[in-house]
């Protein structure tokens, strides 16, 4: 294809996610317009390196295929790191199949299929962390009145649902959104970009993404 990953293109525009090396698997699940990446000083009550890009048909279901785990510099840190990552993207789907078959793990035809082409009717977002202390189950009410998704012409989408770790799953964090209202989509590129927003404990999380920027062979991937 004309303008190739190697000269500065997206990979993820241009080539079949089958073909990802796991290098690009993972700029996709950490360092992508998909992904917002979060320092937490434990010294600092405010957050440093803000702006980095980096990390079905039921509203609640969670990724049944396990993704990379923080490195393990990012465990050591003093720092808390947070990953904000929108799950109900295609290329964020096709970059969690890729990884788990690069690791040789068993995944079979149909399953792959039934991940990558389940409905998505509602816009789902993982916070994945480095300590699930910060993420308690009790705030749930309290998360839920301070969650929103913002246009940059200031229409706000709340939250719908918050799905807090599991014992399974202790550092990943759910958030449910709505995708239509009366049958029209509630985010389109002509808001040109959305910041999420959301508070723990007494923690503020705000990231913006560029939804010019999250679009795939013409179409809104989000």
């Amino acid at each position: 294809m004309a303008g190739g990953a190697g000269k500065g293109g997206k990979f993820w525009q241009e080539k079949p996610f089958a073909e990802w090396t796991e290098k690009e698997v993972r700029k996709l699940l950490f360092d992508s317009p998909w992904v917002k990446k979060w320092r937490y000083s434990f010294s600092k009550t405010d957050i440093i390196s803000r702006d980095t890009n980096i990390i079905g048909e039921e509203p609640n279901r969670r990724v049944p295929i396990n993704p990379p785990v923080l490195s393990p510099e990012e465990e050591r840190s003093a720092e808390q790191v947070y990953y904000i990552s929108w799950i109900s993207a295609l290329p964020w789907k096709q970059a969690i199949v890729r990884y788990t078959q690069l690791q040789r793990q068993p995944l079979d035809v149909i399953q792959i299929e039934r991940f990558l082409k389940a409905p998505e009717s509602y816009i789902r977002i993982n916070i994945t962390t480095s300590d699930p202390e910060l993420i308690l189950p009790a705030l749930k009410d309290k998360i839920m009145k301070m969650t929103y998704l913002q246009t940059k012409t200031r229409k706000k989408i709340p939250v719908l649902d918050y799905l807090p770790p599991t014992m399974e799953n202790k550092r990943v964090a759910l958030f449910i959104f709505p995708r239509e209202e009366d049958g029209k989509p509630l985010l389109t590129l002509e808001d040109k970009e959305v910041t999420f927003s959301t508070r723990l404990n007494d923690l503020t999380l705000r990231c913006k993404f560029k939804l010019k920027d999250m679009v795939v062979n013409g179409k809104l991937q989000i």
